[in-house]
């Protein structure tokens, strides 16, 4: 069984659509719903849907903790759901394919690597650090000198690029680092894996923390059939224009 755990923030309402696609998953066990700083309507919202879906737990945070703290609280949360196997983590603006979850547990049930040793990331063809992991199948994409995580005029001139067709016949491959949207972590991880560096706060805790995961002998897999939507794409999203920006 897997529990979801879904970060979002202040008036941004969460998607109805993609709640009610993982709530009916068979596989769902616990939707974990973490919200920083939400206003009076999102509260309401939240509120409702914790009445109306059984399977909902709501945690609002009555300051912005961050991405940092936001899914600290989600994965301390997820250690009290001891039947759930699999924590998968969402931004709120991230939208799974249908099959995206079964793409992803068929990945961690085929590989070889142990369960207390690994981690595995869904594909998000729109953005571009997984859009060079995708094409250069290297494992490795790290942020260029003098950017603050990706942000660099280089990628601004790079967000015309096409998306990747990933086509190969290749369950996985090895990266050395991850983001927190897509990611799916074992339970038997987590003492490996520990917890994010909350002095982070907003950027590159998540890239620290499975970095270290990685350097301390853990292996994190990228499955390029399991794809995700940005709902919201990023300011240099691939196949996007300037109005990205804004």
């Amino acid at each position: 069984m897997i529990a979801i755990g879904i970060l979002g923030y202040g008036s941004r309402a969460p998607s109805a659509e993609t709640l009610a696609l993982l709530a009916n998953h068979p596989e769902v066990c616990a939707l974990l719903i973490v919200w920083n700083a939400p206003n009076t309507e999102v509260s309401a919202i939240l509120h409702r849907l914790n009445q109306a879906a059984p399977k909902t737990v709501i945690i609002e945070n009555t300051e912005n903790l961050g991405s940092a703290g936001g899914y600290k609280c989600l994965i301390e949360h997820f250690r009290n759901y001891e039947h759930s196997e699999y924590l998968f983590l969402l931004d709120d603006d991230l939208q799974p394919k249908p099959d995206c979850i079964d793409k992803l547990l068929h990945a961690a049930h085929s590989l070889s690597s142990p369960l207390d040793n690994t981690l595995l990331l869904a594909y998000r063809p729109k953005l571009p650090e997984m859009h060079d992991l995708v094409s250069k199948k290297i494992g490795i994409c790290r942020p260029k000198p003098g950017a603050c995580v990706a942000f660099h005029f280089m990628n601004l001139i790079k967000q015309h690029r096409e998306p990747v067709d990933y086509c190969e016949n290749e369950l996985a491959f090895s990266i050395e680092s991850a983001t927190w949207g897509g990611l799916l972590i074992p339970r038997a991880a987590l003492p490996r894996l520990g917890l994010p560096r909350e002095d982070f706060f907003l950027y590159a805790e998540d890239s620290e923390l499975t970095y270290r995961f990685t350097q301390n002998g853990g292996k994190i897999f990228l499955v390029p059939d399991a794809e995700i939507t940005d709902t919201e794409p990023a300011w240099n999203t691939v196949g996007g224009n300037i109005s990205n920006l804004r």
